[in-house]
């Protein structure tokens, strides 16, 4: 399939104001810079960098409901995959970057469903439809996860390439997001309460309950090393904490509380495993939205970056594997690329 494309990539003095300090994990704002800013024209309702820093994938919430890849280096627009119904609630690139996997809700007067497609990248062809909105490639390509979206309660693990279902248990209760540990052996779970839960992910047998005095936990993030996990409320006018565990212990070992009475849109840990990001909205209703970077180990902001409009919300955001550079997703559809210098 041939496919004609229109480079949206533009860099300005006002785009360089606009995001500088909000990826290093260092006091100093001073020392970043941007890489690039793009348009996907809609709602940036998730991001994903690959592996080699070489890809960039986003998902978009409204208009076209389109997911598409850019190249990290130049901002290019290479690819884009439309038709995704209501909207794109999450996607990821595999390990070796010949998948890609884009998690979608259909919603319609008597449906909803909830379905991740994986497109093959270099040919663009679908290779698998899978249950399930929430879905992650395990760190060496074997396994993909789909999990939750809409009215779905379910856990679906499928082995890669042969695209045969592994697992599919019931958690029970709504999914609101889900985290996949890099082994591939753990799923995290969460259902807009005050827990998280962890199940086998072969067997689904639940592992753990991990509880906080919050309520309203809608994002997840588990560290490369698969020793800590972190929940974000996501609920409107809750105690916007965020919350991390020790995964083999249960211990509730850190709290993060700069995003204040508003939500938290996404979490990522930096693969050093020394800080943790966050991406939210400080009020209630309209008004701020920052980007902050946490200490893992004290709890303290290292850094922030407040954007002072909604409609400029940062509402996704991924480390780059080196940990030394990131990419943004907006609520007015741009998506920023910037890093310590």
């Amino acid at each position: 399939m041939q496919h004609t494309l229109r480079n949206r990539t533009r860099v300005s003095q006002a785009a360089v104001t606009f995001t500088i300090g909000v990826m290093i994990a260092a006091p100093s704002l001073a020392d970043t810079r941007v890489y690039w800013q793009s348009e996907q024209g809609e709602d940036v309702s998730s991001i994903k960098i690959s592996s080699s820093t070489s890809l960039v994938a986003t998902g978009g919430y409204g208009g076209d409901a389109s997911a598409r890849i850019w190249n990290a280096r130049t901002g290019a627009l290479l690819d884009e995959y439309p038709g995704h119904e209501t909207g794109v609630v999450s996607i990821d690139i595999s390990p070796d970057e010949t998948m890609l996997a884009v998690g979608y809700i259909r919603v319609d007067f008597y449906n909803a469903v909830a379905k991740t497609n994986v497109y093959d990248i270099k040919t663009h062809t679908l290779l698998y439809e899978f249950g399930g909105a929430y879905t992650s490639f395990s760190a060496d390509g074997s396994r993909i996860v789909c999990a939750g979206g809409t009215f779905n309660r379910y856990v679906n693990v499928f082995e890669l390439p042969s695209g045969n279902e592994i697992a599919n248990f019931y958690t029970g209760d709504y999914i609101y997001d889900m985290a996949f540990s890099s082994d591939g052996n753990v799923v995290a779970t969460c259902a807009g309460d005050s827990e998280v839960v962890l199940w086998d992910a072969t067997t689904g047998t639940e592992l753990r309950r991990l509880q906080a005095d919050s309520g309203g936990f809608g994002t997840l993030a588990l560290s490369d090393d698969g020793t800590k996990i972190a929940a974000g409320v996501t609920e409107q006018y809750a105690d916007a904490t965020i919350h991390m565990w020790d995964i083999e212990t249960g211990i509730h070992i850190q709290s993060f509380p700069g995003h204040e009475t508003g939500v938290v849109y996404s979490l990522d840990f930096a693969p050093s495993r020394f800080t943790l990001m966050s991406t939210g909205r400080d009020v209630p209703v309209g008004g701020e939205h920052s980007v902050r970077i946490w200490s893992i180990e004290n709890g303290k902001q290292v850094a922030i970056y407040p954007f002072a409009h909604s409609s400029y919300g940062v509402k996704c955001a991924d480390y780059a594997p080196s940990g030394q550079a990131a990419v943004l997703g907006l609520g007015n559809g741009t998506i920023i690329a910037a890093g310590g210098r």
